[in-house]
């Protein structure tokens, strides 16, 4: 997942940086981070990030 994913993701999903940052555990600064590739996001947390969209997207059964 590039910066540029995840800024698409959160903004699909109406989330701010810091609405992410508190649901996955994280610095609001590192959402902004990785969004501006200022940092590469780690593989435990493109894995972080990837599950919490897909539970978003989920049906509800």
């Amino acid at each position: 997942m590039s910066g540029r994913e995840l800024k698409k993701l959160r903004a699909k999903n109406k989330l701010t940086q810091k609405q992410l940052a508190e649901k996955i555990e994280v610095a609001q600064p590192r959402i902004s981070e990785w969004e501006r590739n200022k940092f590469k996001i780690s593989k435990a947390y493109r894995k972080i990030l990837n599950d919490f969209f897909v539970g978003l997207t989920a049906p509800n059964v």
